[in-house]
């Protein structure tokens, strides 16, 4: 049992990607903390038009579709840090234009467009690095158990980030919710 658990977390025992790890958890529960404030936003800005969340969907994964490739590109050309550095740092600056709009009142729908538009460029920019740079903290022997602890980390993000963002916007607010992702965002950094 003991042998079986210690290989299952075996790409941990790498102390950067073990520090990797424990950022990428922390900003990935604050992105989809930050999905559900952004839809909830959405949603009460324009009188729950669906019409207005299928756009603000759109536009925050069309770029991914799109780009994904090109920053593939990106991570094979360029310092694979730096990369995630200015990825990350753009979801933090965002995260916190999008909380000082919502938090002073003046946050409007098309801001959020914007919002969305540029973080799916962020993101399409930040997943594949992350992944190229993954392989290179841990190397290729350590490689599969990388990605499927990185795979366990988003998904265990995905279900727990809402239900704490659901948490947060009935006890706090909208705009305290793209506060945490700001900060959220900086762990990986």
């Amino acid at each position: 049992m003991r042998a079986r658990f210690s290989s299952t977390f075996q790409s941990l025992h790498v102390r950067n990607f073990r520090l990797f790890a424990i950022g990428l958890l922390i900003r990935s529960l604050g992105v989809w903390m930050m999905f559900i404030a952004q839809d909830w936003l959405v949603l009460d800005l324009s009188n729950n038009s669906a019409t207005a969340l299928g756009v603000v969907t759109a536009l925050q994964f069309v770029p991914v579709l799109l780009l994904t490739l090109l920053s593939g590109r990106l991570a094979d050309r360029y310092d694979k840090r730096l990369l995630l550095f200015i990825a990350n740092g753009a979801w933090a600056v965002l995260s916190l234009i999008m909380a000082v709009l919502v938090l002073t009142g003046v946050a409007q729908l098309w801001h959020i467009f914007v919002f969305a538009g540029l973080l799916g460029i962020a993101t399409a920019i930040e997943n594949p690095v992350r992944q190229a740079f993954a392989s290179e903290m841990v190397g290729v022997t350590l490689l599969p158990n990388a990605l499927a602890l990185s795979a366990a980390t988003f998904n265990t993000a995905r279900v727990v980030g809402p239900a704490v963002a659901g948490v947060g916007i009935a006890l706090l607010d909208v705009g305290s919710i793209f506060l945490i992702s700001a900060l959220a965002a900086l762990a990986p950094l």
